[in-house]
């Protein structure tokens, strides 16, 4: 395929130097070869450097920070390295499918009224030995391929309704702008990035196919501070992500409100509804692992601190009893279930 358009392709790092030759790769299998490829060196301690530069291959650089920036300053690295007119962040640990950069490349150059294109992706939850625990599509925009003004995605992202993984988004660099990851956005971090970006397009366009993978695994920070745990094999946003989401939808909806004119209120209620959801689902997971009531009490505190109203939920209720009962009692009244359930079959 030929095109105007280069991409800068920027991989932040930071002592995973075993995981790097599997996301290099990943770009330089890519069917759309004019890219550039930055790994962000945040001053490893492993031979991160050695194995980048025994990739031969002169699209990839290799750049090291003079000092350990932090998470979020090496990814925001991301968007101020390389000259291309279009910018991609990858993190270490995921990695680009096939046709990734060509059909986002083609999108943006037949409407240059795009700011952005974004695509659905492959959620693979790993083990601690790297093997695959699960894998699932995540269609973070729907089901079918689409172009939007960016006045309808902002509506739809501060409502809960749409997703864009910033791995997964191609962005022109003209809209990045000042644009940045701020340690003080915590896990929302890529949300507020979302945001701003396409506050800053005229449309966005969506590739309802998963374009690129993103491994969930107990490595990532947001496990290890406690934002996502795992429960049944797959990784799930804590009621401490669901909050950093809250504050920083509540946080742009009172700069930009008066953007947003006649929908303002119906973003917020839909907002409400979305994290009301969110929280019943994390409290439907904590009952089924059978939380013992030291647990129950706090996850409906934590729960409550966000929609005071929670508590009087069916589900929220449901939790607690559970808890209440005790390990014994849940088994006693299992015990009694399948007694109730066996006899009821006799009588039929």
């Amino acid at each position: 395929m030929e095109s105007r358009l280069r991409v800068t392709v920027t991989i932040p790092t930071y002592n995973r130097a075993h995981l790097l030759p599997r996301s290099i790769t990943s770009v330089l299998e890519q069917s759309f070869g004019e890219f550039e490829i930055f790994v962000s060196d945040n001053c490893s301690t492993d031979d991160t450097e050695e194995v980048v530069r025994a990739i031969d291959d002169s699209r990839v650089h290799y750049v090291r920070n003079a000092t350990n920036l932090g998470v979020h300053a090496n990814l925001s690295r991301g968007f101020e390295l390389g000259d291309a007119s279009l910018v991609t962040v990858l993190p270490d640990d995921d990695v680009m499918l096939p046709g990734n950069l060509e059909r986002k490349v083609r999108v943006l150059e037949e409407d240059p009224t795009l700011g952005l294109a974004h695509s659905a992706s492959r959620l693979v939850h790993l083990a601690a030995d790297g093997s695959v625990i699960a894998s699932q599509t995540y269609e973070t925009g729907g089901d079918d391929d689409h172009v939007l003004p960016a006045a309808i995605v902002l509506a739809r992202l501060l409502s809960g309704s749409y997703w864009i993984n910033f791995p997964a988004a191609l962005v022109r660099r003209s809209v990045i702008q000042d644009v940045r990851f701020q340690a003080s956005d915590g896990l929302a971090d890529d949300f507020v990035v979302a945001l701003r970006l396409v506050r800053n397009s005229g449309s966005v366009a969506y590739i309802a196919e998963p374009l690129v993978a993103l491994h969930q695994h107990g490595g990532q920070l947001s496990t290890q501070q406690g934002y996502q745990h795992q429960y049944k094999g797959a990784f799930h946003a804590g009621i401490p992500a669901i909050a950093h989401l809250k504050e920083a939808r509540d946080r742009f909806l009172a700069a930009h409100d008066a953007e947003l004119g006649d929908q303002v209120e119906t973003i917020r209620a839909n907002a409400k509804t979305w994290t009301r959801q969110q929280l019943l689902d994390i409290l439907e997971r904590d009952s089924d692992n059978g939380r013992d009531v030291a647990v129950a009490r706090r996850r409906l505190r934590e729960a409550t601190a966000l929609d005071p109203t929670i508590a009087l939920t069916p589900q929220a209720l449901g939790l607690l009893a559970k808890s209440v009962t005790g390990q014994r009692g849940r088994q006693a009244l299992g015990r009694l279930r399948r007694r109730l359930v066996t006899a009821a079959r006799r009588t039929r």
